[in-house]
């Protein structure tokens, strides 16, 4: 993987974070992780490049459990 970058969004679409890094996990916060999220349905839009040049978009949700 030579570029990745994972953006969440609450229900009304805004970011609520984002990582250029694979080691850098989302934790169930928002806003600079200062402010724990709701428990709710988000959605995960991940954005992978290889070495290749090869292009890849995923689109999913997941479920935040308190």
């Amino acid at each position: 993987i030579a570029e990745y970058e994972m953006n969440i969004f609450d229900r009304w679409g805004e970011l609520i974070f984002r990582s250029q890094s694979l080691t850098d996990n989302w934790d169930g916060t928002a806003k600079f992780r200062t402010t724990q999220c709701q428990q709710d349905v988000y959605v995960y839009k991940i954005r992978i490049k290889t070495i290749f040049g090869e292009s890849f978009d995923y689109v999913g949700n997941v479920t935040l459990v308190r």
